[in-house]
C-alpha cells in the first residue's frame, strides 16, 4: 500500500477538535483554545502550551511531536483522496453553545481548495445562514474582491478558499526585516484600509446579538483572519458581526491575539503586548474595559462545560 495522507488530530485522537494534514497544518493561534480543552478530567497546565505549539509550527516540527495519527493508505489508486470524501483539514468550535457550534472542513478538488461549513446541531443552521448574509453585508462595504465569497448550498455553507499570506505573517516579516518602524507602517494600513469606517469610542453592551438585522461590523478582524492576495486584503472570517463597535477595541483584539500566539518571537525583537498597545494609544484602563467585553462575548458564545466523565465523590 502507498501512504495517501497523514492526519494529525488535536488535542487527542479520541475526541479531536482540530484535524490537520501535511497539506494543511494549523496556525498557532488556531489551537489556543484547544490547548486548554479536556473531556474526562480537570487539566493542569505544566508549561506554556501555546508557546510550545507556536514554536513547533514555526520550526516545522508540529508533525514530529503529534501525539497521535490517522493514516490513510491506498492500493495503487492515484488521486484517491482528491475528492470530497477526505477533507485535508477539519476544525470544530466544539466549545460553543449548540446554536453557534460550527464544523469547518477544507477540501481539495483538482488541485483547488475550498471550504464547507456545517452546523452539527439543528439549532446552528440559523447562525450558518447569518454567516452567508454577513458575506453580503461586508461585500457591500468593502467590495467582493476584499471578502472571501460564500453561499448556502442546502444546509451547508460553501466558501471560497483564499490563497495568499496572512496579515499576521505580513506583520511578523515586517518586524523581522524592518523592526518597529515597518510594523507601524503595516498597522497604519490595517487602521486606514480595514477599520476605516469603524467607530471611535462606541460603548459595547450586552446582550450580543450576532444575527441582528442591522449588523454591519465584523468584530473578528484579527490579523489571522485577513489574507493578502495580489497586493489586496481579503477578509476570510466573518461569523461574528454586531451593529456597533469601537475601532480601538478592534485594534486591541488584533494586537492581543497576535501577542498571545507569537509572544516569544515578539520578545526576541524587543516588543511586548503592553508596549504595542501603548504605542497605539490604548491605555491600560481601556485594555481592562476591552478585556471585560471579551469575557462577556465568551459568556454569550460558550457552552457551560464540565468534564464529561468526572467521577462522583462518595459522601
Amino acid at each position: 500500500y502507498d501512504i495517501a495522507r497523514w492526519y494529525y488530530p488535536y488535542p487527542d485522537y479520541k475526541l479531536p477538535i482540530d484535524i490537520s494534514s501535511d497539506e494543511m497544518l494549523p496556525i498557532g493561534s488556531q489551537l489556543m483554545r484547544c490547548a486548554n480543552y479536556a473531556y474526562d478530567r480537570d487539566r493542569a497546565n505544566l508549561f506554556p502550551e501555546q508557546r510550545a505549539l507556536s514554536t513547533m509550527l514555526d520550526n516545522g516540527l508540529y508533525c514530529e511531536f503529534a501525539n497521535s495519527f490517522l493514516l490513510i493508505c491506498r492500493n495503487g489508486r492515484s488521486g484517491y483522496l482528491d475528492d470530497e470524501r477526505w477533507p485535508i483539514a477539519v476544525h470544530s468550535t466544539e466549545w460553543r453553545k449548540k446554536e453557534y457550534h460550527i464544523l469547518t472542513a477544507f477540501f481539495k478538488k483538482d488541485g483547488k481548495k475550498y471550504i464547507k461549513k456545517f452546523a452539527p446541531h439543528e439549532e446552528g443552521e440559523k447562525y450558518l445562514r447569518a454567516t452567508a448574509k454577513n458575506c453580503e453585508i461586508l461585500s457591500g462595504r468593502y467590495g467582493k474582491k476584499h471578502v472571501a465569497q460564500s453561499r448556502m448550498n442546502g444546509n451547508e455553507l460553501l466558501m471560497e478558499y483564499v490563497d495568499g499570506v496572512s496579515y499576521t505573517q505580513v506583520l511578523l516579516n515586517a518586524i523581522a526585516t524592518g523592526g518597529y518602524e515597518a510594523l507601524s507602517e503595516r498597522l497604519n494600513f490595517y487602521l486606514k484600509e480595514i477599520l476605516e469606517n469603524y467607530g471611535g469610542d462606541t460603548v459595547i453592551t450586552l446582550p450580543f446579538d450576532w444575527m441582528k438585522d442591522n449588523r454591519q461590523y465584523d468584530i473578528d478582524l484579527v490579523f489571522d483572519n485577513i489574507v493578502m492576495r495580489d497586493g489586496e486584503f481579503v477578509i476570510i472570517d466573518y461569523e461574528m458581526m454586531l451593529d456597533v463597535t469601537a475601532k480601538r477595541w478592534m485594534l486591541w483584539r488584533a494586537i492581543r491575539h497576535l501577542c498571545l500566539a507569537h509572544e516569544e518571537f515578539l520578545a526576541r525583537h524587543g516588543l511586548s503586548m503592553n508596549g504595542m498597545l501603548a504605542s497605539c494609544g490604548i491605555t491600560r484602563e481601556m485594555g481592562d474595559t476591552f478585556f471585560k467585553i471579551e469575557q462577556q462575548i465568551n459568556v454569550s458564545l460558550m457552552a457551560q462545560w464540565e468534564p464529561k466523565y468526572r467521577k462522583k465523590t462518595a459522601k
